[in-house]
């Protein structure tokens, strides 16, 4: 196969690669109840979008311009630190803390002038003597912030809490976590070898490209999947009557603003009566809009205001128990452990 035809195919890979991407950008975008679940994942998929696009643009001088260019390898460059932010946050099941955030800094602090230096096509000069070229000094710096960023997941990996046994989604999160890790740590492999010179520029580009065909079909169910709970998913949302659908909303907004579910034995019929609805009307749109049933959103609930009061404060457990509106220290207990897969305690130790 002559470098000609492998550059065609390539291009031919990339283009195709580049429309399920944009497509569970735009789907995850108009679907999302809530932007700050779906961010992450939108910005990988942004991110692997550039991947993609870089190679077509520097095959097309016409349309190559510096700004543009410059764009692209800047998103691609943060790949796997943002690859790291969306595992920890299909981990923790919400967007990670803050501190977390931080590792955005370690492609930027290098990242930029060895950006610029690409873009100009100057090269970087060691202090010892001999200069290389600026893309392969930028290839490098990315490999060895992969090589950070997996090295810190191993640690917080042995750390973090496992998912919650009762999520029906569960599998897919396993199996998206390991797919985004594989993903990374052979990009990385393939980057290595370029730069050793065992593998050619144009197959080093075929190859990522042919894996990040394949990682795309791989994971795009799993993200659906993964992320419907956080979706207005149209089949539940389809049939809804102009009443249903101002009742979902009210739900939410009482949920949200009263949290009712403190309450201690709040059931069903209160809140059918608080809306004057009937309690089978209630459980339709619960389930059609939030995906599960009445007990099984409240105990979600209680459980996430539990370990927000676990995280933020040191009231004692039985306090906390009670607070967020279980009827008894062993319910608290039953329900906190099937949600999260420890108990509070155990939890709170962890500050997770």
């Amino acid at each position: 196969m002559n470098p000609t035809t492998l550059l065609s195919l390539t291009q031919a890979c990339q283009m195709a690669a580049i429309g399920p991407c944009l497509f569970v950008v735009i789907y995850l975008l108009f679907s999302a109840r809530k932007f700050t679940l779906v961010f992450l994942p939108v910005v990988y998929f942004l991110s692997l979008t550039c991947g993609f696009l870089l190679p077509i643009l520097e095959a097309m001088p016409e349309l190559n311009s510096h700004v543009l260019r410059a764009i692209l390898m800047f998103n691609e460059h943060l790949l796997p630190e943002i690859g790291f932010l969306f595992i920890l946050q299909l981990l923790l099941q919400k967007p990670p803390p803050w501190p977390y955030w931080l590792i955005l800094a370690l492609p930027l602090v290098g990242g930029g002038p060895l950006l610029y230096l690409t873009l100009t096509g100057d090269q970087v000069c060691l202090p010892q003597g001999g200069c290389i070229p600026a893309a392969a000094a930028m290839t490098l710096y990315r490999v060895i912030g992969s090589a950070l960023v997996f090295l810190l997941l191993t640690f917080l990996l042995q750390r973090l809490s496992p998912l919650r046994r009762n999520d029906t989604s569960r599998r897919h999160k396993y199996w998206l976590v390991a797919l985004l890790i594989l993903y990374n740590l052979f990009v990385m492999v393939i980057d290595l070898l370029r730069l050793a010179g065992r593998i050619p520029a144009e197959q080093a580009v075929f190859i990522k490209t042919m894996l990040g065909l394949s990682f795309i079909y791989l994971v795009v169910s799993s993200v659906f999947r993964v992320f419907s709970q956080s979706l207005r998913l149209k089949v539940r949302a389809g049939g809804f009557s102009p009443q249903e659908r101002s009742l979902a909303h009210a739900i939410e907004k009482l949920l949200a603003e009263h949290k009712p579910y403190r309450t201690i034995g709040y059931r069903r019929a209160d809140m059918a009566d608080h809306f004057r609805v009937t309690e089978q009307n209630l459980s339709r749109v619960i389930n059609r809009h939030f995906g599960e049933s009445f007990s099984a959103l409240i105990n979600r609930l209680r459980v996430e205001e539990s370990q927000h009061l676990l995280r933020a404060t040191e009231s004692p457990v039985t306090s906390i128990a009670f607070d967020c509106g279980f009827a008894s220290i062993t319910s608290f207990n039953r329900v906190f452990r099937e949600a999260t897969g420890v108990s509070p305690t155990e939890f709170r130790k962890g500050k997770l």
